[in-house]
């Protein structure tokens, strides 16, 4: 090799460094401005009840920004770097070790808040074996957590790149970045005459159930409002929040869910998911669809298996007994009671009828600790959830069934900033047989505090 074919090949490399450099400074500053947006958004002017209220409890959103967002971009500038390692010993079995420690941990912290509950002093009764179990796994969790978080991110970004999801740059953006960490709490306001998500406020996971219901309680006096904290299995923050504790499958399904609200909030879908209750459910129904289908490919890609059937509730095994308790059904049949009730202006009856079904509930094992019309606000927000009266869900897995891909998919819903012109389209397509979904949380899945996890968007 000659010095001149030498110096050609290093002057390329160093033109690819730069190119790579140049990509990531150009995401760099569209991301920086989105999460400035964001943070905006969330500053109010006027305090209301609700920021009194809560003002002890808010999560610091700008601060976890400043914490994390960093991370990710050395990350990506270290790597474009020639002498950066490329090298990670089999990346998919750690996500798999790290998801399943991480359902041991979930496991074991229960264990010690029902020894809490028990009023368990007495070291025979095991609480400070069990301290000292959560401590441990707490420790080998975070050790594993950085490697398992890119390995993710690494795997999402395939699954979308082979979707035709990449940029015109052609690198997937926005990167996809998450942090497996607990998710938030969400306060969620409703008018008690109506279901509607009045308002919705992000509260630190330390808040105590008791200081949860004592907000709750605030809200009803002041301001004769039904609200209801609930915990939130994702958050699209930048990073997105993970929740790492679900198992690997609804691990990677929030994952992409989050991401797809990365990737519309520079269209107008997600430029209008706050313009009403109903752009939000389009926004929310068609990343649940898309998440389980782009989550089913990448979990396909990590362990060599289809999800687990478990998590599919039209082939779980409950249809076949008439007997068994249909979560979907059951809360589907709720949700049509209530609104009846209320549209009767019958407030009181509709509550009463309320907390009488969340014992049925609770009986066959689901731990709801409050169902009141917050509860259906934030879950009828999910077209696929049976909390939902909305027409969308159906209108969204049509446009599915007429698109080639789920990327095309994806591409199809990001242009609709308006549910009127969303309507028009679906409107000139032809009926197609579109196997129903539905959604029924994992017994027992919210965990020894009654709170039903679900992903969200900002509020």
């Amino acid at each position: 090799m000659s010095p001149r074919q030498s110096n050609r090949r290093t002057l390329s490399d160093d033109m690819t460094i730069l190119r790579r450099i140049r990509t990531i400074t150009r995401e760099l500053a569209l991301v920086f401005l989105a999460v400035v947006i964001i943070a905006l958004a969330n500053s109010p002017g006027v305090y209301s009840v609700l920021d009194i209220a809560t003002s002890p409890y808010k999560f610091r959103l700008v601060q976890w920004e400043l914490d994390n967002l960093p991370d990710k971009w050395w990350g990506l500038l270290a790597g474009a770097l020639p002498w950066a390692s490329r090298d990670d010993a089999n990346p998919n079995q750690l996500l798999v070790e790290f998801t399943a420690l991480a359902q041991e941990l979930r496991h074991a912290e229960f264990e010690l808040e029902r020894l809490a509950a028990r009023g368990a002093t007495d070291p025979s009764l095991g609480r400070d074996d069990a301290q000292r179990r959560v401590a441990t796994l707490q420790r080998e969790l975070d050790a594993l957590s950085p490697r398992a978080q890119t390995a993710l991110e690494a795997e999402i970004n395939i699954a979308l790149e082979q979707q035709d999801l990449a940029s015109r740059w052609g690198t997937v953006f926005p990167p996809v970045d998450l942090v497996f960490t607990g998710a938030p709490l969400v306060l969620v306001v409703s008018p008690r005459d109506r279901i509607e998500r009045q308002d919705s406020m992000l509260l630190d996971t330390r808040i105590k159930v008791s200081e949860m219901e004592g907000l709750e309680d605030e809200l009803l006096r002041k301001q004769d409002s039904a609200a209801l904290v609930l915990r939130a299995g994702g958050v699209a923050s930048y990073p997105s929040m993970v929740n790492a504790s679900g198992g690997l499958y609804n691990v990677v399904v929030t994952a992409v869910h989050e991401w797809l609200h990365h990737y519309w909030f520079f269209r107008p879908l997600g430029w209008n998911y706050f313009s009403n209750a109903t752009m939000t459910t389009l926004n929310e129904t068609a990343a649940d669809l898309a998440g389980k289908e782009l989550g089913a490919m990448v979990y396909q890609n990590i362990t060599g298996q289809p999800p687990p059937q478990a998590l599919h509730p039209e082939h779980d095994g409950t249809h076949d007994h008439p007997d068994a308790f249909n979560f979907f059904d059951e809360m589907r049949e709720t949700r049509l009671e209530v609104d009846r009730l209320l549209e009767q202006k019958r407030i009181p009856e509709a509550e009463a009828y309320m907390e009488e079904r969340r014992q049925v509930f609770v009986e066959n094992g689901y731990t709801l600790r409050k169902l009141n019309q917050a509860y259906f606000a934030f879950h009828g927000a999910y077209g696929t959830s049976p909390s939902s009266i909305s027409p969308i869900q159906g209108q969204v897995e049509l446009v599915r069934a007429h698109t080639t891909s789920v990327g095309e998919f994806v591409h199809v819903m990001s242009q609709f900033g308006d549910y009127a012109k969303f309507e028009e389209y679906v409107a000139q397509l032809p009926p197609v047989h579109v196997a129903p979904t539905s959604e029924v949380p994992s017994t027992g899945a919210s965990g020894t505090d009654g709170l039903p996890s679900s992903g969200t968007t900002l509020p």
